[in-house]
């Protein structure tokens, strides 16, 4: 195990910070999470809830303006437009990323989507399965985080569905198990996952930090950190500011009050860096508690930091 120093404390705690709130930004919840059965991790995202929450105005501006609107210049207004929310989880033994889109495409944006990739992609197919049609991409270098996949993924598979849903993956299987019901039902979970809900919930996600993909990947630099089994994540709209819950579920409760304690010191290091400790002052409001072999931590991010942060 390497030891922590200062400088790496201080590094982690502006990172794991900014990795708390790029996730809140890039997240939401569904009414129900979808992942597969085999699912490791899972994230939910939704872009109107975001837009129209009152602590994530901002969030929403950011989004629309350093993503959305590139994408509109490449597909579309009407097409980005009609997108809700995103779905993004892992299947198989290397949790390969499958990315679901919500929301119903405009026929016309479809047709404009497919004349322009034939127009403008050397490499990619038009195939057929079940009755649907998909687009093959076989000229994208395709890598999930350097862990050798259990197939080739050697294209990038994207296909329309029913009930406003797009999927985008390297997982053929994954493919062709959409393709087959033109679907995927909302209330499949893989029962290692948690599913945190709130009022006015903005984002879900969770993490089976037990599936090797994981475990034995190098994900975590902390010897405590690769002992939490698992994490959950949900992040509310509260009024003026956003509610952050995180649960890290632990083999024990001695570890469990392990982790309360490292938290805790990292979040009180951000008074060593003065150019982050304003952007940071938010974390003031953190709640570290454990229970039992869980761990909690809740914080309110107000509208105002948020906006700093995003500056």
């Amino acid at each position: 195990m390497n030891p922590m120093t200062p400088a790496t404390l201080r590094a982690l705690a502006t990172r794991a910070s900014c990795a708390v709130l790029l996730v809140a930004c890039a997240i939401g919840a569904q009414a129900q999470p979808v992942s597969a059965e085999d699912s490791a991790f899972y994230l939910a995202v939704n872009i109107d809830a975001i837009r129209d929450g009152e602590a994530s105005a901002a969030l929403y501006t950011f989004i629309d303006n350093e993503i959305l609107d590139e994408l509109r210049d490449e597909l579309g207004s009407d097409a980005i437009d009609a997108i809700e929310g995103i779905s993004v989880f892992g299947t198989g033994d290397s949790q390969t990323p499958v990315i679901l889109l919500h929301g119903d495409i405009p026929q016309s944006a479809r047709d404009r989507f497919v004349d322009e990739i034939f127009e403008e992609k050397e490499n990619v197919e038009l195939l057929t399965q079940h009755g649907r049609n998909y687009f093959a991409f076989g000229d994208i270098q395709l890598d999930w985080d350097g862990v050798d996949s259990e197939g080739d993924h050697d294209a990038l598979l994207l296909a329309f569905g029913d009930r406003g849903q797009t999927m985008i993956t390297p997982h053929a299987e994954a493919m062709s198990a959409f393709l087959r019901e033109g679907f995927l039902p909302d209330a499949v979970m893989a029962e290692d996952l948690m599913v945190l809900t709130a009022d006015r919930s903005l984002a879900q996600g969770s993490l089976n930090n037990r599936h090797p993909a994981f475990s034995g990947n190098g994900a975590w630099e902390s010897e405590l950190f690769r002992k939490v089994e698992r994490f959950g994540l949900v992040v509310a709209d509260d009024a003026e500011a956003l509610r952050i819950t995180i649960e890290a579920h632990t083999a024990s409760p001695e570890l469990a009050q392990a982790l309360e304690n490292i938290v805790k010191g990292i979040v009180s290091l951000k008074a060593l860096s003065s150019d982050a400790a304003d952007k940071l002052a938010w974390l003031d409001t953190l709640q570290i508690n454990s229970d039992d072999r869980v761990t909690r931590l809740n914080a309110l991010v107000p509208a105002e930091s948020l906006r700093e942060l995003l500056d």
